[in-house]
């Protein structure tokens, strides 16, 4: 039986040394010199690469930066994260209420408004305010009117598809 000469060889291969050298080209003088194997530059990468994952993995896990990755916030944080943006959101809302009322009390107190008529207008704060960016369609506008009117809308569900543009297949 005849033996296979690659596999005892392949050992050999990788251990045999290399010589990496930088020289100066105008004195022909031995800057920086290398000596390595296959085997040992092999290694050596191999545990470099690890080295710069658990850096990396290291620099995650043990600093805030893992809170600007998607899905590592802890529940409390979230919700505090969540609580802390409804009362901003609160907080403008208020602060809007308060800028209307100090115009209203200024023009009040300037004779813009008449003292007399402040008691006949509707309440500026309360008021609804219209969405001018996405006007109502026709359907919205009749359904606000009739509930208004207290009157049972027919606009409940919406309305079956109309079937008439389509075949069916016999």
């Amino acid at each position: 039986m005849k033996r296979n000469k690659k596999s005892p060889d392949f050992f050999p291969r990788k251990r045999s040394k290399y010589k990496l050298t930088f020289f100066n080209e105008s004195s022909l003088e031995d800057v920086w010199t290398i000596c390595f194997s296959r085997f040992g530059a092999i290694l050596t990468s191999i545990l470099l690469i690890v080295f710069i994952v658990l850096a990396i993995f290291s620099i995650i896990v043990g600093t805030p930066v893992r809170n600007l990755l998607p899905g590592y916030l802890k529940t409390e944080e979230r919700i505090e994260m969540v609580d802390k943006i409804l009362r901003v959101d609160s907080l403008a809302a208020e602060m809007q209420r308060r800028d209307a009322y100090i115009k209203n009390l200024s023009a009040i107190l300037t004779g813009e408004i008449k003292i007399d008529s402040v008691g006949q207008q509707a309440d500026s704060l309360l008021a609804a305010r219209n969405d001018t960016l996405l006007p109502q369609s026709k359907r919205m506008e009749e359904y606000i009117k009739n509930r208004k009117r207290n009157i049972p809308s027919a606009y409940l569900l919406p309305p079956p598809p109309s079937t008439e543009n389509y075949s069916t297949p016999r």
